[in-house]
C-alpha cells in the first residue's frame, strides 16, 4: 500500500530545557543551528522550552504535539535529559534520531545534519531516510559563524511544557497574543531592560508602543527571565533577531547577547542614564535619562505631533 502523502512541513522546532538560569550552553546552540536552518529552508521557527525533569512526560508531550503536525526538522541541546527525551521522542514517532549534531543545512532531499565524530577529529554529513529526524546539538555548535544572526527575522512561536508528575505534561503558551504586531516584521521596536524595574513600569512604554504605527514591545533577557515580559518577546541570542527601522532601547545596558538580536536595525536609539553602558557603542543617538522620565515626556510630544518612520 502506498503510504499516504507526507503534510507540508513548514517548521523547525527547537527544543531545550530551561532552568531557573535560563537556557544552557547546549540549548544556545540548538537555538543557533535551529534558527539558521529555518532561515535555509524558508520556514518560521517553534522555540519549545522544556521544564522539570519527567523524560517520559516530556517525550510523551512532545509525541502529541510534533505527530500532529510534524516539523521540518527537530533539534534538542545535547544534555543528558535531552538526549534521553530525543531518543524516547524518536522511537515513539518512528524518526531517526541524529546525536553529536554541529550543524544542520537545507539539502536538496530535505535538512541534512553535520556531526562530529573520531573523538572531534572528522565532520560527517547524515542524511536521514525518514521524512524529518531529532538532531541532537552539541554545545557550542555554530559559535563564530554568525548563526546567531542566520534566523532573517523569522516568525517565532512560543511553547513551554511543564512537568507535573509522572507521566504528565501541560502544554502552555502555544502562540503569541494574535492582536500584538509581530516582532519580527515590526518597522519600530521598543525593547525594554532591567531598567523598567518590573511590571509595574511597563504601563507607559505599552502606551508608546500603541502611539506608535506598527511597534512592536520586545525585551531583553533580564526583562523575560525576571517574568516582566514573555519569554516570546526576548531579543537577543537566545531570543530573537531584529532588523527594524527604528529599535528604541529603554534601560538596556546593551550585553553582546542582547545587540546580536538587533544589530541589523536601520537606526537604534538608547535611553539609559549610566554613561558606560555598552549601547553607547552600538546606539546612533543616546539619551542619558531615566526611562521613567524619558517616556512620559515623548508621548507628550506624540500627543501634538503625528510620528513618521521613513
Amino acid at each position: 500500500m502506498t503510504p499516504d502523502a507526507p503534510k507540508v512541513r513548514s517548521r523547525v522546532d527547537v527544543a531545550f530545557e530551561q532552568g531557573d538560569a535560563g537556557p544552557c550552553a547546549a540549548a544556545r546552540a540548538a537555538l543557533i543551528v535551529g534558527r539558521r536552518l529555518a532561515s535555509q529552508l524558508g520556514v518560521t521557527v517553534r522555540v519549545i522550552r522544556l521544564t522539570g525533569r519527567d523524560a517520559e512526560g516530556v517525550a510523551h508531550a512532545l509525541e502529541s504535539l510534533l505527530g500532529a503536525d510534524p516539523p521540518a526538522a527537530c533539534v534538542i541541546g545535547h544534555s543528558v535529559l535531552g538526549a534521553e527525551i530525543a531518543a524516547r521522542l524518536a522511537v515513539r514517532l518512528g524518526v531517526a534520531c541524529i546525536a553529536g549534531v554541529s550543524d544542520a543545512e537545507a539539502g536538496a532531499e530535505g535538512p541534512t545534519y553535520w556531526r562530529t565524530v573520531g573523538g572531534g577529529r572528522r565532520r560527517e554529513r547524515v542524511q536521514p531516510l525518514t521524512p524529518w529526524a531529532v538532531g541532537l546539538v552539541l554545545p557550542g555548535a555554530g559559535d563564530g559563524d554568525g548563526g546567531a544572526e542566520a534566523a532573517g527575522g523569522a516568525l517565532e512561536v512560543h511553547t513551554l511544557l511543564r512537568a507535573e508528575g509522572s507521566g504528565r505534561c501541560v502544554v502552555e503558551g502555544l502562540s503569541e497574543n494574535p492582536g500584538e504586531p509581530d516582532l519580527a516584521r515590526a518597522p519600530i521596536v521598543v525593547a525594554v531592560g532591567r531598567g523598567v524595574g518590573g511590571t509595574e513600569g511597563l504601563a507607559p512604554v505599552e502606551a508608546l508602543v500603541r502611539a506608535l504605527p506598527g511597534a512592536a514591545l520586545a525585551g531583553s533577557r533580564v526583562a523575560c527571565d525576571r517574568g516582566w515580559l514573555p519569554h516570546a518577546r526576548q531579543v537577543g541570542v537566545t531570543g530573537a533577531t531584529v532588523s527594524p527601522r527604528l529599535y528604541l532601547a529603554l534601560g538596556i545596558s546593551g550585553a553582546p547577547q542582547h545587540v546580536a538580536g538587533m544589530s541589523d536595525s536601520q537606526w537604534v536609539v538608547s535611553v539609559d542614564p549610566d554613561p558606560r553602558a555598552p549601547f553607547t557603542r552600538a546606539a546612533d543617538l543616546v539619551i542619558r535619562d531615566d526611562l521613567h522620565a524619558f517616556v512620559p515626556a515623548l508621548l507628550d510630544a506624540l500627543d501634538s505631533t503625528e510620528p513618521h518612520v521613513d
